[in-house]
């Protein structure tokens, strides 16, 4: 058995946007690396947390790419570890959901993957130019959870960031 970390090659945008920053280490925070790049104040300094507010507001996308080597494509069973996930978090490897996360308080620090054999995949050494990826999308927490209960419930849901419409005609105001 072999053990290989992806704490490098990370970068991270706010979703919906090309800027595309990269990061230093993982583990790490979005609000931890807009302050490394300087793209927000120090929020515990003065009354600069209310300047801040709209990093907790919105959803962000980490990517990460790797290449596989031959001896990983031979292994029958893969298994991907993830620690210390968001609240909300929905995981992909080369554009294919594999893991959704959806209770920030219930602790699970650890998350396995096993792969079916690689051929089921077909995945390649490598795939395009930067071989595996990995992309791992947040969304904000209050957003996440009335998601999560229209799917149970099987309610339209239109989220516009003032009014969510889980039942018909029934406008409910969620201030987060």
């Amino acid at each position: 058995m072999s053990t290989r970390t992806l704490s490098s090659g990370w970068f991270f945008a706010q979703i919906g946007s090309q800027d595309w920053s990269t990061i230093d280490h993982i583990p790490t925070t979005v609000h931890v690396e807009l302050l490394r790049q300087k793209k927000i104040p120090d929020p515990f300094f003065g009354l600069a947390e209310w300047d801040v507010q709209w990093v907790g507001e919105a959803d962000w996308i980490f990517k990460a790419s790797f290449d596989v080597t031959a001896a990983e494509l031979a292994d029958p069973n893969v298994d991907l570890l993830f620690d210390g996930l968001d609240t909300f978090c929905t995981i992909k490897l080369n554009n294919t959901k594999i893991l959704k996360t959806d209770n920030q308080f219930v602790p699970e620090p650890f998350k396995y993957i096993v792969f079916p054999p690689v051929e089921k995949l077909g995945l390649t050494t490598k795939i395009g130019k930067d071989g595996e990826s990995v992309t791992l999308s947040t969304k904000k927490p209050i957003k996440g959870i009335v998601l999560d209960v229209a799917d149970r419930s099987g309610a339209e849901v239109k989220w516009n960031d003032q009014s969510i419409d889980l039942v018909p005609g029934d406008d409910q105001v969620v201030r987060a």
